[in-house]
C-alpha cells in the first residue's frame, strides 16, 4: 500500500509543497492523485499559490501513470501562471524527465539535464 504525499501550503511564501514518499507509480498515483488534485485549487482564489514543489527525492523511479500525474501537476501550474520545481535523487527520475518535452527545455529555456542533479524547474 503506498503511503499517502504529505501536502504543506505556506500562504506567506504562496508556496505549495506536495512530498511523495518512495516510488511514483501506478500504486502510488491511485492513492494520492484525489489529495493532491484538491491542494492545487490553492493556485487560484484571493491568495493563490504561485510556487509548487514536488518532492521524489526517495523515489526510484517513476512509470508513465507517475509521469503522467507531473504532468497534470504542471499543466494546472502553468495554466495558473505560477511555477514547479521538482526535487529528486534518483538517476533514473532523471531520466524520465529528459526523455518528455520537458526534458528538452523548462519554461526558463533551460535543458533538464542542463541543471545542477536534484532539481529541475518549470
Amino acid at each position: 500500500m503506498a503511503i499517502p504525499p504529505t501536502i504543506q501550503i505556506d500562504p506567506e511564501k504562496k508556496v505549495l509543497a506536495i512530498n511523495i514518499s518512495g516510488d511514483l507509480n501506478s500504486t502510488s498515483v491511485r492513492e494520492c492523485r484525489t489529495q493532491i488534485e484538491s491542494a492545487l485549487t490553492t493556485l487560484t482564489g484571493p491568495a493563490p499559490c504561485q510556487w509548487v514543489t514536488l518532492n521524489l527525492a526517495t523515489a526510484k523511479m517513476v512509470d508513465s501513470m507517475g509521469l503522467n500525474l507531473v504532468v497534470s501537476i504542471y499543466k494546472a501550474v502553468h495554466k495558473a501562471g505560477g511555477r514547479m520545481q521538482v526535487f529528486y535523487t534518483s538517476q533514473n527520475v532523471q531520466r524520465t524527465f529528459h526523455f518528455t518535452p520537458a526534458g528538452s527545455a523548462n519554461r526558463t529555456g533551460q535543458s533538464l539535464t542542463s541543471l545542477p542533479r536534484g532539481s529541475c524547474c518549470f
